[in-house]
């Protein structure tokens, strides 16, 4: 990061953002339970804050030596071992991934079509979304890694390389993948491969964190909050498929990680032995169809501040964490929490630093074809869980001849198109908009980063709320019988 330049994508200069977080934290005092946060620009640690408490019944404050769970934001070490395997020219990320598992080992394929490391970066590999077995209470429920991923194999139901629906079983299976070509468990190589030349001795990533005593007697003395700062019943979980998400570990371990993704330009920083490598995990591997603006990086999230940034987000059962790096500017925050769904710190406040980006409308688009109820591609087609899928269930509605509104999930966003593919979010500060595009078939389908919406007709949809109704009815009824 230039040191003529000390000034953050959002306009707060290196000198101001403490004041600006620390104002920021006091705002949401009452609704925060322990907060922890890093701010690094270069080799300069802008920022560091640990407040709140790990434990509010028991008194129990937040210190630099409480673990929390990184969620999501684990799927950042699938990718990095599987770019280390790339750099030595053991994995290629275009072959079919049954080139290193076997060609047995996915059992209900429904496309000719071969799916690649590519196809589980992106998350557009086409399979279903998996419920069962993603957060259980008893070690006896954790197989290895390879009988979980058989266990749980979901059906494909959509041309791999054709939709994005955000998939836990698939990144699983990438760290599989790197079993298969390393010869060692996933949690082990990255132990030997990413935590150790890192020095990063407080960080699990075991399903029962094993591989790290002193993390795992850690954890017992955090609790889980809602994000309102209600306290959990239950709160600790295990993750069968833990390569997606079992990563737990203290604020200062994972700003090692983040910081070793933005060394010097043209330097490979400690994971890689060739700066190019690190340079192509964090460039653009996938675009927004029909647009040229990007979408993930080899796995990297991206999203779209008054700078672009890439990385990723993590929610447990009872935590939630976030990890973004600005690669040209050197720019990397950090933050964890112990609240479940937790977005003040872990989504708007990262406007603070990176800013918001600007558009211009253009009022010719017409947007009325974009009114009507999607479908999410992270839903469950087939099977007894179908029914999932109507919680997730996009409908946009025409406010004025140039905006949308679209709720789903309860989220409420107000839509502006800036041409006729991609539409801006207006008046968030989350860092992404939507864009639309047609298929082959000409259905409208619209795209958030992690995930695709269909545009679907009404009726099948209140067919299954008609559905959905009277099998709410008929188990009140046989109880009522009882």
């Amino acid at each position: 990061c230039s040191q003529t330049s000390r000034v953050l994508p959002s306009g707060v200069s290196y000198d101001e953002i403490g004041s600006v977080l620390d104002a920021y934290i006091a705002e949401h005092e009452k609704t925060t339970a322990a907060v922890s946060i890093q701010l690094i620009a270069g080799d300069e640690q802008l920022y560091s804050r640990i407040a709140g408490y790990a434990d509010k019944e028991n008194s129990i404050q937040n210190t630099a030596d409480t673990v929390f769970e990184w969620g999501s934001s684990t799927k950042l070490l699938v990718w990095t071992s599987v770019m280390q395997l790339y750099e030595r020219g053991l994995i290629d990320l275009n072959a079919d991934v049954r080139t290193y598992i076997g060609n047995n080992f996915l059992t209900k394929l429904t496309y000719e079509k071969p799916i690649t490391m590519y196809n589980l970066m992106h998350h557009n590999a086409g399979w279903q979304d998996v419920l069962t077995g993603l957060f259980v209470e008893s070690k006896s429920d954790i197989l290895s890694l390879e009988q979980m991923l058989k266990k749980t194999e979901p059906l494909q139901i959509y041309e791999p390389g054709t939709i994005v629906g955000y998939s836990n079983w698939g990144v699983a299976l990438a760290g599989y993948i790197v079993e298969c070509i390393s010869g060692k468990p996933f949690y082990e190589y990255v132990n030997d491969h990413i935590f150790k030349p890192l020095g990063m001795s407080r960080t699990s990533v075991h399903p029962t964190l094993s591989d790290n005593q002193w993390v795992k007697n850690r954890r017992m003395n955090i609790r889980g909050y809602t994000a309102q700062g209600d306290v959990m019943a239950a709160d600790m979980f295990y993750i069968p498929l833990y390569p997606a998400g079992m990563g737990t570990g203290t604020i200062d371990d994972y700003a090692l990680f983040a910081k070793s993704l933005i060394p010097p330009q043209g330097e490979s920083g400690p994971l890689f032995t060739k700066a190019e490598t690190l340079e192509t995990m964090l460039s653009p591997s996938l675009y927004y169809t029909s647009t040229d603006i990007e979408r993930n990086c080899h796995g990297f999230w991206v999203l779209h501040f008054a700078d672009t940034v890439a990385g990723h987000g993590g929610n447990t059962a009872a935590m939630s964490a976030y990890l973004l790096v600005q690669r040209e500017k050197r720019l990397a925050v950090v933050v964890m929490t112990n609240q479940a769904q937790e977005t003040v710190y872990n989504s708007h406040m990262m406007s603070k630093i990176f800013g918001s980006k600007s558009y211009s409308v253009d009022s010719s688009i017409d947007i009325t074809p974009f009114e009507g109820i999607y479908n999410s591609s992270r839903t469950i087609e087939k099977g007894h869980a179908k029914l999932y899928g109507l919680l997730s269930v996009l409908n946009a509605k025409k406010t004025d001849s140039m905006m949308l509104t679209a709720s789903a999930l309860g989220e409420v966003y107000k839509l502006k198109p800036v041409n006729e593919n991609y539409f801006m979010i207006d008046g968030t500060d989350i860092g992404y908009g939507i864009a639309s595009f047609k298929d082959k078939n000409g259905t409208i389908i619209v795209s958030v980063p992690f995930q695709d919406f269909i545009k679907t007709s009404a009726l099948p949809f209140y067919g299954k709320i008609c559905l959905l109704l009277f099998l709410f009815l008929t188990a009140v009824y046989c109880i009522v019988q009882l």
